[in-house]
């Protein structure tokens, strides 16, 4: 059976919201609107992958035929099986770093640049790790790949120095 889709609750679509009023000024003021998808694997398997790696979100711009017809600026997708298992902190810290990735375009006088239903046009962009790193601390995914890195490096790193001890019968 293949990946699933349900629309997310409508809690994560006031998280959302809270995330983009207080973190990210310019989508909440170009007024750009989001689909939020919970993502079900099969059979434990990953829901989401990126690039062939397992993703907790993916986030992208919605094409002007679908905004045409009505569906919102951009898409999140959320890996629906793990989003209970995560804390409010860590739900906050993935649905923040999906929105770091929207930005809205501007003119040269700083106008947002509307298609033509007169949505704000956006495009995708890295996210500044940095950024979601200060904000959620432990709670991001950023952090926690880092730390894990981190730990495996030592771990490296001491088996370099200290050799490994011969087995006794060799000894």
């Amino acid at each position: 059976m293949p990946t699933t889709y349900q629309e997310a609750p409508n809690e994560v679509a006031v998280m959302l919201a809270e995330i983009v009023s207080k973190w990210h000024p310019k989508i909440e003021r170009a007024g750009v609107t989001f689909l939020l998808l919970f993502a079900h694997g099969k059979d434990g398997e990953n829901a989401l992958k990126l690039h062939g790696y397992p993703a907790a979100a993916i986030v992208n711009v919605v094409n002007l035929p679908d905004r045409v017809a009505g569906l919102p600026d951009c898409r999140i997708r959320i890996d629906g099986d793990r989003w209970p298992m995560w804390s409010d902190a860590k739900r906050q810290a993935i649905l923040d770093h999906e929105a770091e990735h929207v930005e809205v375009q501007h003119d040269a006088k700083g106008n947002v640049k509307r298609d033509d239903v007169e949505r704000p046009k956006l495009k995708l962009r890295p996210h500044d790790v940095e950024v979601i790193m200060k904000r959620h601390r432990e709670a991001s995914v950023e952090v926690q790949t880092a730390q894990a890195l981190a730990r495996k490096l030592v771990q490296m790193e001491v088996q370099a120095i200290i050799p490994l001890a011969a087995p006794a019968a060799a000894r």
